[in-house]
This record gives structure tokens, C-alpha cells and sequence, in this order.
């Protein structure tokens, strides 16, 4: 997907998530699916630790 796309994707995203959603999702245990692709990235990078780290 082109970088332009995606941050246009991303961007919307994180406009219709509003910050009581948020706090709500967190209460339960959830998190933060928004932001930018370079948190996106770090994200997919400590889950693949995670599970590296379980084998």
C-alpha cells in the first residue's frame, strides 16, 4: 500500500475515535489501535518479541 494511502487511512482513523472511546476501551484491558506507522511498526515489532520470546 503506498505511504501516502496509508497515512491517509490512518489519519482518518484517529479522527472518528474520539478520546471517551479511548478511555472506555482502556478500562477494559484494550488498546490503542490509532496512531502513526512508525507506532504501528513498533507495535508489530514488540508483539513478534512477545511471541519469539513464548516459543
Amino acid at each position: 500500500m503506498a505511504q501516502a494511502l496509508c497515512l491517509q487511512a490512518c489519519g482518518d482513523r484517529n479522527q472518528q475515535v474520539s478520546s471517551d472511546l479511548i478511555e472506555k476501551l482502556e478500562q477494559y484491558g484494550a488498546e490503542d489501535g490509532g496512531g502513526t506507522l512508525e507506532r504501528f511498526a513498533e507495535f508489530i515489532k514488540a508483539q513478534q518479541a512477545k511471541v519469539t520470546a513464548d516459543s
